[in-house]
């Protein structure tokens, strides 16, 4: 599937359907962006997250991460274990964001 994706991408070096690739993927990621930052306010709500985190870094480094994965999976499937290197990463992401109490400890979030 990664490799339908190199010739969409390959489609907006035509002069004529630039603009509605990157209409396209323009619209993606905002939808992305939009999702993973609804959930990051969520978890601000409940206390899970630290209020002052730039929610919009956040799902950008996800979606960013995830992609990049994705790439070097397309590349070579030795060069990483998508599944578990993703999950691993995201964690740190996550531990970097979560609320902790005074005694420096996280706070719990569900998995």
């Amino acid at each position: 599937m990664f490799g339908l994706w190199f010739q969409f991408l390959a489609l907006s070096s035509s002069p004529r359907l630039k603009g509605t690739v990157k209409r396209i993927l323009a619209n993606n990621y905002r939808s992305h962006n939009e999702y993973l930052e609804e959930i990051l306010e969520r978890g601000i709500r409940a206390n899970e997250f630290r209020a002052d985190i730039n929610k919009r870094a956040v799902a950008v480094s996800i979606t960013s991460l995830l992609e990049g994965l994705m790439v070097r999976d397309y590349a070579d499937q030795s060069l990483v274990d998508l599944e578990k290197d993703y999950l691993a990463m995201t964690k740190i992401i996550l531990d970097g964001i979560m609320v902790r109490n005074g005694t420096g400890s996280r706070a719990k979030v569900a998995e």
